[in-house]
């Protein structure tokens, strides 16, 4: 058809190739605004804000969550499923636990957070895994994660006793009434796992994989959460402080 047009309009096609240019320029810009959308409201952590999102307005949120799924190396979905996602992930009640499919990733919302997993293995449970602790900084337990260490001072598990105990790396899921309980404070109070998980704001799909410590049985320290009073570094002291990076 671009003879025919040629031939009718002497102009079309340089106006053709101008409004292509344009187009690209705008797709760009609209690409950068939602990088710039997803950095500022994300703001350093791995989840998102529902609150920053949403006072976006729909046409930025929707550019957000195109740049968050392009960074993730998803396909894009059409335009009527973003929409819908973001409707079913920001309009929710605050308490609602939201999960929408985009592909081969998840959309769920949390604590008026938005996170994009992966559909398939979501907080995979590392159990069967259970191990003596290597005592080396880095500790991968499967393809969960990995437990780290680092040196600290008067804080973390003390030194000393790290020294002259033994630690097992208990990698099983706990639920119900079953949590095991870990002694903290001074005095000292009894927590359960979902004390903890709750008060540190952990999702409810990491918790199933998050490896304890243990020693004879008896619960040491949950990495990143609590350390039993017993074996806590006391103020001035050598001690190491272990954290869990779920992969």
């Amino acid at each position: 058809m671009l003879p025919l047009l040629a031939e009718r309009f002497p102009g079309a096609q340089a106006a053709l190739a101008r409004s292509a240019h344009l187009l690209a320029e705008a797709d760009a810009l609209m690409q950068a605004v939602g990088k710039a959308d997803l950095s500022a409201a994300r703001a350093g952590e791995a989840s998102v804000s529902v609150g920053a999102l949403r006072s976006l307005g729909a046409a930025r949120a929707r550019g957000a969550l195109r740049a968050w799924l392009q960074e993730a190396g998803e396909p894009m979905p059409s335009q009527r499923r973003l929409t819908e996602a973001l409707r079913q992930a920001l309009d929710a009640a605050s308490d609602a636990v939201v999960s929408v499919p985009l592909g081969a990733r998840l959309l769920r919302r949390w604590r008026d957070r938005l996170w994009l997993l992966p559909a398939q293995g979501v907080g995979a449970a590392t159990a069967g895994l259970d191990r003596p602790w290597n005592r080396r900084p880095r500790m991968w337990l499967g393809t969960a994660g990995v437990l780290v260490m680092r040196p600290a001072l008067g804080e973390g598990v003390c030194l000393r006793w790290l020294r002259e105990h033994a630690l097992d790396v208990l990698c099983r899921a706990a639920a119900g009434d079953a949590m095991p309980r870990i002694a903290v404070g001074l005095p000292p109070r009894h927590r359960t796992l979902r004390n903890l998980w709750q008060a540190a704001a952990v999702p409810p799909w990491q918790r199933p994989g998050w490896p304890l410590l243990a020693h004879d049985g008896r619960l040491l320290c949950v990495p990143g959460l609590a350390v039993a009073r017993g074996a806590l570094a006391r103020p001035g002291t050598p001690g190491r402080v272990f954290e869990w990076q779920p992969a």
